[in-house]
C-alpha cells in the first residue's frame, strides 16, 4: 500500500515530504539552490531580502545583478555590495517593498505571513479581490492584509494549522515560502481558478482491489478493524489518542471496497444504500448516475458518506466524519477532495464506435489537467509520435510532447500524475 513516488533532489526533502513538487518546481525554473550538502532546510525561517529574491525570480521578473561602480547605498543596511542590493533595488524600483520609518530594509529580519502574502501579490502585479468575511478567528475584517489572506485562503495558497488559526504574524519557513510561491505560479501558468488541493496528495493503492486513492500529507493510514482502510487526521490541540471519536479538531475517512459477490445493479445496489440511510433521507443526494451522497451535521460533528459504482461491478464506501472546531471548513474541503480521488487503477480506455477528430479533440479537451486521464486521452490518437521529452518537465517529472498527423496537433502530457497538460494546433513544443 506504498504512495507512489519520484526522484529526489535533495536529501531532506524526499519524495513523501510535502514540500517535494514545489521544491522541484522552483529548482526546475532555477528559483532556488540548495546547501553544498546537498539539503534544502524547509523548516529554516526565512529572512526578507531571502524571500524577495525567490518571489522575483519566480515571478519571472528580470534582476540585473551587475552592480553600478557608483551605486550608493538604497538603505543604511543595504548596500551596493551585499549580495541582495540587487533584489532590494529592483523591489524599490517597482513598489513592491520599502522601508521601515527609522529608513532602514532589515534584509536579515525574518518574514512572516503577511508580508509575504503581499509581496507575492505585488510582484505578480494582482489584486486580491475585497473580503467579505473574515477568513480566520484571527485575521479580522480591519486587518491590512485581509484581502490578501481571503484570496489566498480560496485558492489554496495558504492553510490553517492544525489549531485552526492562520497566525500571520508568524515567521514564514523555507518550506512553506516555497509552497505557497509553487502554488501562486501554478495557478498562473495554467489559467487555474484554485490550486487543486490533491494534486500532489501520496498515491494509494488498496492491497485487495484495482482501487487507488489519494491521502494528504500529515494524515495517518491505518487498518480499521473491519478491514477498511482509515485516513485519520488527529487532533493534538485535544489529545485525540484514537481515530474512532471524533474531537474539535479531527477527521476520519473510512474507504471500504465491496467486490459486489452477489452482482447486483447500481440501481440495485443504490437501493439497499438507501434503505441503509432511510433515516436521513432529505441528506440524500444522487450527484451522478454512479455517486451516491449523504451530508449530515450532528450537534458534535458533520458526517459524510459517499457510495460510487466502479468499473466491473464494483462498489467503493467512503464515510468521513470531522469536527465542528475551526478547522471544520477546511477539513470538509479536504474530505471532498479525498472522495474525488477515489478511483480504478487499471480502468481502460472507452471503447464502442471509434471518435471522429472533432470528438477525440472534445473529450481530451475537457480532460486537460485532470490527473490520471492522460494516457486515456493519448490512446485516442493512435498516430501519435513522441517528437520531444522534456526531462525537468513542470517539476513533477518528464513532459512528452506527442504530435498526431490525424488531429494535426500536439499533446503536452506529464507522467507522473498521468495528465493532458495542453493541446496545441500543429507540430510544436513551444506552449
Amino acid at each position: 500500500m506504498a504512495p507512489s513516488l519520484a526522484m529526489a533532489s535533495f536529501s531532506d526533502v524526499v519524495e513523501t515530504h510535502e514540500n517535494f513538487v514545489a521544491v522541484q518546481w522552483m529548482e526546475g525554473r532555477d528559483v532556488i539552490k540548495g546547501y553544498e550538502d546537498e539539503t534544502f532546510h524547509p523548516e529554516w525561517e526565512v529572512n526578507r531580502a531571502e524571500a524577495l529574491k525567490i518571489i522575483l525570480l519566480a515571478s519571472d521578473i528580470v534582476v540585473d545583478e551587475a552592480v553600478a561602480t557608483d551605486a550608493i547605498a538604497l538603505f543604511p543596511d543595504v548596500k551596493p555590495d551585499q549580495w541582495y542590493y540587487p533584489y532590494v533595488q529592483k523591489a524599490v524600483e517597482l513598489g513592491i517593498v520599502s522601508g521601515y520609518p527609522d529608513s532602514t530594509f532589515r534584509p536579515a529580519k525574518t518574514v512572516n505571513l503577511a508580508e509575504m502574502l503581499k509581496m507575492l501579490y505585488l510582484a505578480n502585479d494582482v489584486t486580491p479581490a475585497d473580503a467579505t468575511r473574515a477568513p480566520y478567528e484571527d485575521v479580522p475584517m480591519d486587518a491590512w492584509f485581509i484581502d490578501y489572506a481571503q484570496e489566498a485562503k480560496t485558492k489554496h495558497f495558504i492553510a490553517a494549522t492544525s489549531d485552526g488559526y492562520l497566525h500571520p504574524d508568524w515567521a514564514v519557513t523555507r518550506g512553506k515560502l516555497i509552497e505557497a510561491v509553487y502554488r501562486f505560479s501554478y495557478v498562473q501558468t495554467f489559467e487555474n481558478t484554485i490550486f487543486p488541493l490533491a494534486l500532489n496528495w501520496p498515491l494509494y493503492q488498496h492491497p485487495n482491489s484495482d482501487v487507488a486513492f489519494q491521502i494528504p500529507f500529515g494524515w495517518q493510514l491505518v487498518t480499521g478493524t473491519n478491514g477498511e482502510l482509515v485516513a485519520w487526521y488527529q487532533d493534538e490541540l485535544y489529545h485525540q489518542s484514537g481515530w474512532d471519536r471524533t474531537t474539535p479538531h479531527s477527521a476520519v475517512v473510512s474507504i471500504f471496497v465491496d467486490p459486489n459477490e452477489g452482482k447486483l445493479t447500481t440501481k440495485a445496489y443504490f437501493d439497499r444504500i438507501r434503505q441503509g440511510w432511510g433515516a436521513y433521507g432529505d441528506q440524500i443526494q444522487q450527484t451522478n448516475s454512479d455517486t451516491l451522497v449523504l451530508d449530515y451535521e450532528g450537534p458534535y460533528e458533520f458526517m459524510r458518506d459517499m457510495v460510487v459504482a466502479m468499473p466491473e461491478g464494483v462498489f467503493v464506501t467512503v464515510q468521513a466524519t470531522y469536527g465542528k472546531g475551526r478547522l471544520a471548513e477546511q477539513l470538509g474541503e479536504i474530505i471532498r477532495e479525498i472522495e474525488a480521488s477515489v478511483h480504478n487503477q487499471t480502468t481502460p480506455p472507452p471503447t464502442g464506435p471509434i471518435l471522429t477528430k472533432e470528438e477525440a479533440l472534445e473529450m481530451t479537451r475537457m480532460n486537460i489537467q485532470v490527473d490520471r486521464k492522460g494516457q486515456q486521452m493519448l490512446d485516442l490518437f493512435e498516430d501519435r509520435n513522441l517528437i520531444e521529452t522534456d526531462t525537468i518537465g513542470v517539476g513533477t517529472g518528464p513532459v512528452d510532447y506527442f504530435y498526431s498527423a490525424w488531429a494535426d496537433v500536439t499533446l503536452k502530457y506529464e507522467r507522473s500524475f498521468d495528465v493532458i497538460l495542453d493541446i496545441d494546433k500543429g507540430q510544436t513544443t513551444n506552449f
